[in-house]
């Protein structure tokens, strides 16, 4: 078999929280950076609805409903703060659509930075220079935004109906030595039950989708890295894993080792 026997020593974890691991691109980061010292400053209220966008006057093909100028620098101030820390607070979760209400374009010199931001579903593209980037973020800087529109008497799009739910991003573990498939089995025993975790083996790629909240995913990656690490060392050693009750863990182990489940005495 694929894996050796392992002795199992169960600890209780604890993860602490940890930032999003869909991390913002380096085009985010560089617009960001122009932001601060940018020549020109644009605010845009965009229209979300898919059959409205254009070919041509819109921004990156949405219909603009209406645009001002920031000059004032606490202003500024105020949307770059409030946009920075909707990204920097978002944990990874994000819906699976994207539908824009607010838009920003920045130019300092000859270069130019547009944030296209859709906080219905908690992200934006970004673009600076041609090249095409992104990040997630909350929906709490969308107050702050719509603050300024309206203040400006600019048109401000509909509402989300409905804040859709967010789903987790996927995080692909990479596996050394231990097959994706006993991966996968070994976490779907472990977390048996937890509706909100799905995992699937990609063995061309030797790794393991995995698809859960920051935490739980921190707690995958650090436990399949030291069951990996053992099965590659093809000896017994120790594993700290998740609270969870140790039977199931201990059951997924015998089940892809091919050794019978075992029977709990009368």
């Amino acid at each position: 078999m694929r894996t050796t026997v392992l002795a199992l020593a169960v600890f209780w974890l604890a993860a602490p929280p940890l930032a999003a691991h869909d991390a913002p691109s380096k085009e985010y980061k560089a617009a960001l950076r122009l932001l601060a010292k940018a020549d020109s400053f644009e605010l845009f209220s965009l229209d979300p609805d898919e059959l409205a966008r254009v070919e041509k006057g819109g921004f990156h093909g949405w219909r603009v409903l209406g645009q001002t100028t920031i000059k004032n620098k606490a202003t500024r101030q105020r949307l770059i703060k409030a946009l920075e820390k909707g990204v920097n607070d978002n944990d990874g979760s994000a819906a699976g659509c994207f539908n824009p209400r607010h838009g920003i374009r920045v130019k300092r010199g000859k270069t130019t930075a547009d944030f296209v931001i859709c906080y219905e579903c908690l992200s934006m593209e970004v673009y600076i220079d041609g090249k095409k980037g992104g990040a997630l973020t909350t929906r709490a800087p969308e107050r702050v935004l719509n603050k300024v529109l309206k203040d400006r008497k600019v048109p401000l799009p509909k509402p989300a109906k409905t804040d859709l739910p967010a789903r987790p991003a996927v995080t692909a573990i990479e596996l050394k030595h231990l097959a994706p498939a006993d991966a996968a089995r070994i976490i779907e025993a472990v977390y048996k039950g937890r509706g909100d975790i799905t995992v699937e083996p990609l063995p061309k790629l030797r790794c393991l989708a995995v698809r859960a909240d920051v935490a739980t995913t921190q707690q995958i990656r650090e436990f399949l890295g030291q069951l990996d690490e053992a099965a590659g060392a093809g000896k017994g050693r120790a594993l700290s894993v998740p609270a969870i009750d140790p039977k199931l863990v201990e059951e997924a182990l015998r089940a892809i080792q091919g050794q019978p489940k075992r029977r709990d005495k009368k």
